[in-house]
């Protein structure tokens, strides 16, 4: 079972990390009774500070550290699993 789930985990970052240089992405999937969200991104914008990302109305923030992001998170909700990320600045403004 473990190794599925690992699996699964290695075919979305795959996913996510082919030809999207500077941009942040997010993808999701369920297992059992557990939804999982893997936010990620490289070679971010320097002026990006952190990210918020809401799901099931609650609101995750998260710094960006050296241009990159790789985050997971895991919800009890398998069935509300969506958010898209958003990057601000040091001025909270939204870039994107």
């Amino acid at each position: 079972q473990s190794s599925v789930r690992i699996y699964v985990l290695n075919v979305m970052l795959v996913k996510m990390f082919d030809g999207n240089y500077g941009e942040m992405i997010s993808s999701n999937t369920s297992y059992k009774e557990t939804g999982i969200i893997v936010v990620g991104g490289y070679g971010l914008p320097k002026e990006a500070e952190y990210y918020s990302i809401t799901n099931s109305g609650i609101t995750y923030s998260c710094d960006i550290e050296d241009e990159t992001v790789l985050r997971i998170f895991i919800t009890e909700n398998p069935n509300d699993i969506n958010g898209a990320p958003e990057m601000f600045n040091d001025k909270n403004e939204n870039i994107g």
